[in-house]
């Protein structure tokens, strides 16, 4: 269960990928990683941007999300072929 990566959300939080290219969103507390709760479980995660106004967006084997609230919710982005 080790991360690979981090990305800020908020002075606190992070979005943590996992080895297995699951996902986190985690608490820092100031001595410790807490999981907040775990995103696309059964899709694996290739990239990452967060932008200034944490807006999320998250590539993964199965396509395209967009989150505007630091991860709660997910809005699949529809791909043109």
């Amino acid at each position: 269960d080790r991360y690979t990566s981090l990305a800020r959300l908020s002075p606190d939080s992070f979005m943590a990928i996992r080895m297995d290219g699951t996902m986190d969103i985690v608490q820092w507390t100031g001595s410790d990683l807490i999981p907040i709760r775990r995103d696309f479980s059964g899709k694996r995660v290739l990239s990452t941007a967060v932008d200034r106004k944490r807006g999320i967006l998250v590539g993964t084997d199965q396509g395209l999300w967009f989150s505007t609230d630091l991860g709660r919710t997910w809005q699949e982005i529809a791909l043109e072929p």
